[in-house]
């Protein structure tokens, strides 16, 4: 029997009011998710699963069956709605990831080159603190 494409849409929007529950029930039950995403047998598949999509372009391919109407419908509706509520419940985390960049930030702003006249003189400002952020992060990252 072939599968009816409307029931099965019903049967996912019915779920819809179970799935936030069930998703936190297996999430806490998982107790080896980092020690196997942090593994570098994990670390090899991702590079792998990553340099298979790119050499097939996936991400072009995906993109290119979104129509700027339809992008922009999900960013300024759901995408708008939810980002209040997603920027204020990870507050504590965004200003642990933030913190290691203030003091070069504040360094940057203190040793970058002197204000001038035109663009080139500005860019060198804004190349100056690009470039003490990124050693940064690679300090922090590697």
């Amino acid at each position: 029997m072939p599968i009816n494409v409307a029931d099965a849409k019903a049967n996912y929007v019915a779920s819809a009011s179970l799935a936030g529950q069930k998703y936190k029930k297996k999430v806490a039950a998982n107790q080896t998710w980092s020690p196997n995403a942090s593994s570098a047998a994990s670390e090899q598949l991702w590079a792998a699963a990553v340099a298979a999509a790119a050499a097939a372009q996936r991400r072009m391919k995906a993109v290119a069956q979104v129509s700027q109407s339809s992008w922009v419908a999900a960013a300024s509706g759901p995408g708008a709605a939810n980002l209040p509520a997603g920027m204020t419940n990870h507050q504590d985390k965004w200003a642990t990831n933030f913190g290691p960049y203030a003091p070069v930030l504040d360094q940057a702003q203190a040793t970058m080159p002197a204000r001038g006249i035109g663009a080139a003189a500005n860019i060198a400002r804004v190349l100056y603190i690009d470039q003490a952020l990124e050693n940064q992060k690679k300090a922090i990252k590697g």
